[in-house]
């Protein structure tokens, strides 16, 4: 990852590669925390659910510059939020797949090894498509 120090103060990252989510990450310092409990707590609200391991929940604004990349900026009163879910790997069989059929998120990513046993998963998801989300007993 590589951390660009920008005149207003802030960071840019390049997060450009296999497994990552290929978006460009705005933060007020190279250090930044990537889990927001506040995130986590809402995701817990609304019952949504991850098959793996959340290592990345944090609140941005989510934009696509003039030229086309993905960029999302930390930000606690943003109205996106970015989740990253590590899955697979030896004797675990999760797929880094969402309880929710078809989430409403803006830019989605699976990233995979190429046996597809192995891989990571990026959401990012507007807040407010967050509330018009319901689950039927279906969905469990």
């Amino acid at each position: 990852m590589e951390n660009l120090k920008l005149s207003n103060g802030t960071y840019l990252s390049r997060l450009y590669g296999k497994y990552a989510p290929n978006i460009i990450l705005i933060s007020n310092s190279p250090d930044e925390e990537l889990k927001d409990d506040s995130v986590m707590l809402l995701l817990k609200q609304k019952q949504i659910s991850f098959d793996g391991s959340i290592f990345w929940c944090i609140k941005g604004d989510f934009r696509i510059n003039k030229k086309g990349n993905r960029v999302f900026q930390i930000d606690g009163n943003g109205s996106f939020i970015l989740v990253g879910i590590s899955w697979g790997g030896s004797f675990n069989d999760t797929t880094g797949s969402c309880n929710i059929p078809n989430m409403p998120s803006v830019y989605h990513r699976r990233a995979s090894s190429n046996g597809g046993g192995l891989g990571k998963t990026y959401y990012v998801i507007k807040i407010s498509d967050l509330e018009n989300i319901t689950l039927s007993e279906d969905d469990f």
